[in-house]
This record gives structure tokens, sequence and C-alpha cells, in this order.
């Protein structure tokens, strides 16, 4: 599992993953996913377009981040799984917790505009 992280100049925070997002992918990205979340009022997105494989385990993973992130004022969303990662995030209640978009602008318009009634 690849892990790949960039702020935006807006300030939103983006993880990209790579891989199968398996018991042994989630051990190997999680101290850096979360270390790279920390802080109040995070605005997130992980891109999940290259995760061929998702399981209860990655699913959990995304669910505590979000739980987190909510819990510190801030907000998280999913960007474009595929069919089959889609599928298993459903299974595991994840929308419940953290949207799914399948466009980049589409989350960015979200979480600036939730920024944007903070301030």
């Amino acid at each position: 599992m690849e892990i790949y992280r960039k702020e935006t100049v807006g300030g939103i925070k983006v993880i990209a993953l790579r891989g199968r997002m398996d018991a042994a992918g989630t051990s190997q990205i999680e101290f850096d996913f979360f270390a790279f979340l920390t802080g109040e009022d995070v605005r997130a997105v992980v891109d999940l377009s290259e995760v061929d494989f998702i399981s209860s385990a990655g699913v959990r993973l995304l669910l505590k981040a979000a739980k987190t992130i909510l819990s510190r004022g801030g907000k998280m969303a999913i960007l474009n799984p595929n069919f089959e990662t889609l599928r298993s995030l459903e299974e595991g209640g994840a929308p419940s917790v953290v949207p799914v978009y399948s466009y980049f602008e589409s989350v960015e318009t979200v979480l600036n505009a939730k920024f944007d009634n903070m301030n």
C-alpha cells in the first residue's frame, strides 16, 4: 500500500492511496495517515481511485479517521472509489459517517463551504 500526501493552496489535506487496503496494507499506512490529519478544523479528502481492494480493516481506518476529524471540528470526504471499493464501504456503513464523491471539485466545494461558514 502506498500513501501520497499533499495540502492544496486552499488548505485541504489530500491523501491518495494506491494498492490493496487489506489488513497488511492498512497497517503499513496507518501511522502516516493519522499523522498527516492531526489538528483542529482539518478539511481532508481521501482519494481511493487507485485502491483496488478494501477490507474491513481499511474501512475501520477510514471511519476512525472521519470520526476523529469530526470530533475536532473538521470534515473528511472520500473521493472516487471504484465500484468494488464503494460496495465494501457501503457494506461497512462508511457513507453514513463520511461522504463519498466522484469529483474533487464537488469535495472542494463542500469542504470550503463548511470552512467559510465557520469564519
